[in-house]
């Protein structure tokens, strides 16, 4: 389970008592810089500081977040994030660092609040003035190291972070909640530097805000100016999706897009300040169980491996299938395979080849036939996906209601077709790297049912353009399907792969940890093994509450 996940179950059970958030309404100077509805200079700003104090790190400086709010300024429910990040265990200290005063649209309407926006959103050095201030600000606070910040912000403030990114302000990451992309493409054309800041954009496919036109472009910008990011849009999802108040038309609340988001930023905070351990799959134990079986599709004979740890395994399992790609079962499904069996869920795990036994693979031209034999036709691929899950359906530890199905390459598509055919039990499929061309195809019938797809792709694999994942994020849509989709900026086909090594093919470790960890989380929310990783702020604090104190500038 992952540590977010771990900390959600234990405030669930009211087992956590070691927090101590300190936290603080705090002002800051931007001379200057803050405006008013009427435009007038207001300073100081108001911002709001928290952290853990029974964290390991104690009154040591630790990595800073900063958070951006959103049109209203700073409100309870920024104050809430910070707490939430504060409360994670690593021990970061949050600062919710606004660009004007609540007070300043607090009685003004909404024409008038979008008026605001704007004053504040054109002016570039009064953006770059307010987040210097507040980082002159945190300098002042003993527990924050500015020397590696991430900007964190929601609808405007996810705007303003994403548009910092490109300035190279020298932000180690920037996290967007349903940020708005007009402004940003509306300003005057620019030098794009992304420099070594890491961008993170959580995005609502269904949108009204943010047309998937303005989508395309901005992806475009980021990728001509060649930033290392990750553009995940949620299915069924409008703005202000991390906002429980958000009830309305355009903007709503959605609870598995906040808990997907959230488990994103975690992973994310994680490697950008360098609190994850070099990443590897997790080592095999001592009691994997390993089987290779073969089992009849018609009068073809097809191969497989099942793995699972018995140590965890004593009873019917989830099943996880690893699909092959255009080389067949290998090395690389195997240690797949090997590697998910080693989660600490208890996982069976069935790497199956969807070739018959006798078929030739070796040139490039070969694959190429037996991949169309089976999606010139997606009859055939269909037929055979079903046959593989009806298989291992039969076997003695697996639950048959509980499965999901993961592929790679072509079976990153194989997995796809086999959650448009609405096979029963399949409670979803993960396609890493694979081609999405048949998902526009029309001359099958499309029934996703409650079969949650995760796409996982590389923005610059020349198999599958940006049109391409447009085209499946309609089509995906259109049949009310439940889907996610993550495209990972500097990265082409095959970045699972540790031995691809090409100009389209080549392994990428922080788009392979980057999907890993996006298809664990997905497993445990899918296959309902976790409580939601959301902290409760509810439950903050030794005793039972949150402690407020001043933050003492350093001297």
């Amino acid at each position: 389970m992952t540590p977010a996940a771990i900390l959600g179950v234990l405030l669930a059970c009211g087992l956590v008592h070691g927090f101590d958030i300190r936290e603080e309404r705090v002002v800051f100077p931007v001379p200057g810089a803050a405006v008013s509805a009427e435009g007038e200079a207001i300073e100081p700003l108001e911002g709001f500081v928290a952290f853990d104090a029974e964290n390991e790190l104690g009154d040591k400086p630790r990595p800073t977040i900063l958070i951006i709010p959103d049109a209203d300024g700073l409100t309870d429910f920024e104050e809430n994030r910070a707490r939430m990040l504060a409360m994670l265990p690593e021990g970061w200290l949050a600062f919710v660092a606004p660009m004007y005063n609540a007070s300043a649209v607090a009685d003004i309407d909404r024409p008038q609040r979008r008026d605001v926006m704007a004053t504040v959103f054109a002016d570039k050095e009064g953006l770059i003035s307010r987040i210097s201030a507040a980082v002159s600000f945190l300098e002042t606070v003993p527990t924050a190291d500015t020397s590696k910040i991430v900007a964190t912000g929601y609808c405007f403030g996810g705007s303003i972070v994403a548009d910092l990114a490109r300035a190279n302000v020298s932000l180690a990451g920037v996290v967007s909640y349903h940020g708005g992309l007009s402004r940003i493409l509306e300003r005057e054309q620019q030098p794009t530097d992304f420099g070594d800041t890491r961008v993170l954009m959580l995005n609502g496919a269904d949108d009204p805000l943010i047309p998937r036109g303005d989508v395309e472009e901005w992806i475009g910008i980021m990728q001509e100016g060649q930033a290392d990011f990750e553009f995940t849009d949620f299915s069924d999802t409008l703005h202000s999706f991390t906002r429980p108040d958000a009830q309305g038309d355009r903007s709503r609340y959605d609870l598995y897009a906040d808990q997907r988001s959230w488990l994103a930023t975690h992973h994310f905070l994680n490697l950008v300040f360098g609190f994850s351990t070099p990443w590897s799959l997790p080592e095999s134990p001592a009691t994997l169980v390993k089987e290779d079986v073969s089992f009849m599709d018609g009068d073809e004979e097809l191969t497989g491996y099942i793995v699972y740890d018995s140590a965890k395994v004593k009873d019917k399992a989830p099943v996880v299938i690893v699909t092959q790609d255009w080389d067949g079962v290998n090395d690389f499904e195997r240690m797949r395979a090997d590697a998910t069996a080693s989660l600490d869920q208890g996982y069976l795990v069935f790497a199956s080849s969807v070739y018959p036994v006798g078929s030739v693979y070796e040139t490039i031209e070969q694959r190429i036939a037996l991949i169309g034999g089976f999606f010139g036709d997606l009859d055939n691929i269909r037929s055979r996906m079903t046959a593989i899950v009806e298989y291992i359906k039969e076997h003695e530890l697996a639950d048959p209601t509980n499965i999901i199905a993961t592929g790679y390459c072509f079976g990153g598509s194989s997995v796809l077709e086999l959650a448009r055919a609405g096979v029963e039990g399949v409670k979803g499929v993960v396609s890493f790297h694979g081609g999405l061309d048949s998902l526009a195809n029309t001359n099958v019938t499309s029934d996703f049912g409650d079969t949650k797809v995760l796409i996982l792709t590389g923005n610059d694999d020349d198999g599958i353009s940006r049109s391409a994942v447009e085209t499946a994020i309609a089509t995906m849509k259109a049949d009310n399907a439940s889907y996610e989709v993550t495209s990972y900026g500097n990265t082409v086909h095959s970045f699972t792969e540790p031995t691809a090594d090409s100009s389209n093919s080549r392994y990428s470790p922080y788009a392979d940890q980057r999907s890993w960890e996006s298809m664990v989380d997905f497993f445990e929310s899918t296959f309902g093994l976790a409580e939601s990783p959301l902290p409760s702020v509810g439950k903050v604090g030794g005793n039972g509450g949150r402690r407020r104190r001043t933050l003492r500038a350093a001297e």
